[in-house]
C-alpha cells in the first residue's frame, strides 16, 4: 500500500498495515521476561517472575502475560535485531502489511492476546515525512466504523452522550456498561443494546465464516493446538471460559500468523476467534447466548430458527447455523461429547447433561425439521430470602411448611413446566434435620441441600448399542431402600413403574417423602397425572389408587407461573383419606396465592387444621407448636 497516498485502504486494494491502526509495543515488566528475537522458542529463566493469568481477549493492556504451564513460543513484537525487546522499531511496524506471515505475525501479536486497541493520530509519526505522517493522520482520524460504533450512537442520552460505553475492543463479548454520566439507565435499554451487537455480528456472518473455516484448519493439523483443544470444555463459570479460551488463543494466534491468514479488517480479529473458539468446545453459533446469564432457556426449533426464553418470556433471535448439515454436525458432536451418545437415524432422542444445565436433542424423522435441541440452564436456586422479595411466597406459608417438613409430612410440589418446582422441593429440603440421612434420586442433579449427610443418585440411558445399560428412577428406588435412608427426595416422577415404588416405600415406614409432578392443579395432580401413573403399573381400581395416593401425601403445595413471569406459590392443600368421595380426591385448602398487577402475588389463609386429621396427630407427635394451625383461618 502506498502510505503517501492512502490507496488501496478504502479502495478495496491490500489490507493495512497493523502498525497503522494499532499499538503493537510491548512492555516488559522485568529483565527476565525479554525474549530473544533470534529464537523462535525459549523457556523462562529460572528467576523469571511467576507468570500472571492469561489476559482475557480485549483487555487494554501492554504487559505479556503466559498462561501458566505454556511454553513462551513466540519472539517480542517489534524487538530490534540485537534481540532487545525494549528496543522497538515504530517505523518497521508501520510499514508491515497483512499479506504475508511475517506481517501477519503482527497482527495477531504473536499470540499475546490482542488489544485491538487504535493508536493516537500521533502515535507513531515522529519518524515520518510530512506527506506521510498527514495520509497516516487521515487514516487515524477516519477509522473503520465497529459494531459497537454502531448501535452506542443510537442510543445518546441527554446532551448527546452515549448512554452506554461498550468495550470496542471486543464487541462480540457485547459488554456494554453504563455511561458514569448517567445515574440509571434501564436494564432494558442495557439489553437492547446486547440484542443490537449480536444482531449486527450474525448480519455478518457470511463473510467470517470463511476466516473461521482456515482457522479450523490450521488447529485440526497442528499437534500443539489440539493438545490443547482436546482438554476444552463447555463450561458454565465466566472465569474458568475466559481462561482456557486464552490459553488456547495464546497457542493459536502464532500458528495462524504462520499460515499467513489475513483479515481484512482487524477489528474483525475477536468476533472470529471467538466464533473458531466456540466451534471449538461444541456449542457453535449458540455460544454467546450459553454465556448470557439473562438467558434461561435456549431452543433450536430449525437450523435457521433460535430462540431464547428471558425473564419468563420467550423471544426470537437472528442467530442460525450455516445450513442444516451444520446444525446436525453441532448436534451428533455435542450430544457425543456430553454422554457418549451421538444422536442418529437409529438413537433418536438423547439426554444429555451439561455443566450446570440439561439439554435435549431430537434428531431426524421423530421431529419437523429434523433437528431440534433444547438448552435448560439450571438458574441459581432461590433462597428464602429471594423468594419473600419476589413475593413468591409470604412468612407465614414458610413457617407452616416448615412445620410440616420437621414432622415429617409426606409433600407433592405440583407445577408447569418452568414454574420452580425444583426451587421449592430444594427449598423444603433444607429444613429437613441435619441428622437425617437423605437420598436424592434425579434425572440430572440440580438439588442443592445443605444437610451434611446427604447421597445424591441420577438415572442413566443407554449410551449405544455398546452400552445399553440403563438405570431407572424405578432401579434407583429400589436400591434407595437398601441404603438406610430417612427421607426420599423424587427430582420427578415420571413413569409408572417408578411412581408405584415411590408410593409403597412411602407407605411402608419412609415418612417424609417428597417428589414433583408436573399438573397445572392440586386436584389435577391427584386426581389424573398420579392416576394415570400408576395404572400403568398396577391392576387396581381407581379407588384404590386415590386411597394410596392419600396414604403417601399428606400436602400438595402448587407453583404457577403470572402474566409477567413471575413464579409463586398458587395454593397449599392438605390431603385427607376422608377426602375420598365419590371416586374423587377433595383436598382441602389452607393457603391461596393469586397474581397481581406489581409482577408479586398475594396470599392469604384459608383454611385450618383439625387435631383429628393425619398431619394434625403428626404435628402433635413432633412436638412441634400447633396452635397457629388448629386455630381459625386468617
Amino acid at each position: 500500500m502506498n502510505t503517501a497516498t492512502g490507496e488501496g485502504f478504502a479502495g478495496g486494494g491490500e489490507a493495512p498495515g497493523l502498525g497503522e491502526l494499532f499499538d503493537t509495543e510491548p512492555q516488559v515488566t522485568s529483565d527476565t521476561e525479554t525474549v530473544d528475537s533470534q529464537t523462535s522458542a525459549s523457556k523462562p529463566g529460572p528467576n523469571a517472575s511467576k507468570p500472571k493469568r492469561p489476559l482475557r481477549l480485549g483487555t487494554p493492556t501492554r504487559t505479556r502475560a503466559v498462561p501458566a504451564g505454556v511454553e513462551d513460543l513466540s519472539p517480542a513484537v517489534g524487538a530490534s535485531p540485537d534481540g532487545d525487546a525494549n528496543s522497538v522499531d515504530h517505523a518497521s511496524a508501520a510499514e508491515g502489511q497483512l499479506n504475508g506471515s511475517a506481517d501477519a505475525t503482527a497482527a495477531w501479536g504473536s499470540g499475546v492476546p490482542a488489544t485491538l486497541e487504535p493508536v493516537a493520530a500521533t502515535a507513531s509519526l515522529r519518524d515520518r515525512s510530512e506527506p506521510e505522517q498527514t495520509a497516516q493522520a487521515n487514516t487515524a482520524t477516519t477509522p473503520q466504523p465497529s459494531i459497537a460504533d454502531i448501535f452506542t450512537s443510537e442510543l445518546l442520552g441527554p446532551g448527546g452522550f452515549p448512554m452506554f460505553s461498550a468495550n470496542a475492543e471486543d464487541p462480540a463479548a457485547a459488554v456494554i456498561t453504563p455511561n458514569p454520566a448517567y445515574a440509571a439507565v434501564p436494564q432494558q435499554a442495557i439489553q437492547q443494546a446486547k440484542d443490537r451487537v449480536l444482531e449486527r455480528r450474525f448480519e455478518q456472518a457470511e463473510r467470517y465464516w470463511p476466516l473461521v473455516d482456515r482457522i479450523m484448519t490450521v488447529a485440526g493439523s497442528d499437534v500443539d493446538v489440539q493438545r490443547i483443544t482436546g482438554r476444552l470444555e463447555l463450561i458454565a463459570d465466566a472465569a474458568a471460559d475466559a481462561e482456557q479460551r486464552d490459553a488456547l488463543l495464546y497457542v493459536l494466534k502464532p500458528k495462524l500468523a504462520a499460515a499467513g491468514i489475513q483479515i481484512p479488517d482487524p477489528k474483525d480479529i475477536p468476533i472470529v476467534l471467538e466464533m473458531a473458539y466456540d466451534e471449538m468446545v461444541g456449542i457453535s453459533v449458540l455460544g454467546s447466548l450459553w454465556r448470557d446469564p439473562a438467558v434461561t432457556e435456549i431452543m433450536v426449533d430449525r437450523w435457521n430458527k433460535v430462540t431464547l426464553e428471558r425473564d419468563g418470556k420467550l423471544e426470537d433471535t437472528p442467530i442460525c447455523f450455516r445450513d442444516p448439515d451444520h446444525a446436525n454436525s453441532v448436534a451428533r458432536s455435542l450430544a457425543l461429547r456430553l454422554s457418549d451418545r451421538a444422536v442418529s437415524r437409529s438413537i433418536n432422542l438423547v439426554t444429555a447433561e451439561l455443566p450446570s444445565a440439561r439439554v435435549q436433542f431430537a434428531y431426524g424423522p421423530v421431529v419437523r425439521g429434523g433437528l431440534s435441541i433444547t438448552i435448560r440452564k439450571f438458574r441459581k436456586l432461590l433462597g428464602l430470602d429471594d423468594l419473600l422479595n419476589f413475593r413468591a411466597i409470604n412468612h407465614e406459608m414458610i413457617d407452616f411448611l416448615q412445620t410440616a417438613v420437621r414432622a415429617r409430612a409426606g409433600i407433592l410440589i405440583s407445577g408447569g413446566t418452568g414454574t420452580g418446582k425444583t426451587t421449592i422441593i430444594n427449598l423444603l429440603s433444607n429444613f429437613i434435620p441435619t441428622h437425617e440421612r437423605v437420598i436424592t434420586i434425579e434425572d440430572a442433579f440440580e438439588l442443592r441441600l445443605a444437610n451434611s449427610h446427604v447421597v445424591s443418585l441420577q438415572t442413566k440411558e443407554a449410551a449405544s448399542a455398546d452400552d445399553a445399560v440403563s438405570v431407572t428412577l424405578a432401579d434407583l428406588l429400589r436400591a434407595t431402600l437398601r441404603m438406610r435412608p430417612d427421607r426420599i427426595i423424587v427430582g420427578e416422577i415420571r413413569e409408572g413403574d417408578g411412581a408405584s415404588v415411590m408410593l409403597t416405600a412411602a407407605n411402608t415406614g419412609h415418612e417424609g417423602t417428597m417428589t414433583t409432578i408436573h399438573a397445572n392443579s392440586v386436584d389435577m395432580a391427584l386426581n389424573e397425572r398420579l392416576v394415570d401413573l400408576l395404572r400403568q403399573s398396577r391392576s387396581s381400581t381407581d379407588e384404590a389408587i386415590l386411597r394410596t395416593i392419600a396414604s403417601a401425601f399428606d400436602l400438595v403445595v402448587q407453583v404457577s407461573r403470572g402474566r409477567r413471569g413471575n413464579r409463586y406459590i398458587s395454593e397449599i392443600a392438605v390431603v385427607e383419606r376422608s377426602g375420598l368421595r365419590d371416586g374423587i380426591l377433595h383436598p382441602i385448602p389452607l393457603f391461596i396465592g393469586e397474581d397481581d398487577e406489581s409482577g408479586g402475588a398475594q396470599f392469604r389463609r384459608v383454611g385450618s387444621l383439625g387435631p383429628d386429621t393425619v398431619l394434625g396427630r403428626k404435628f402433635v407427635d413432633a412436638g412441634v407448636e400447633t396452635s397457629r394451625w388448629f386455630g381459625q383461618e386468617g
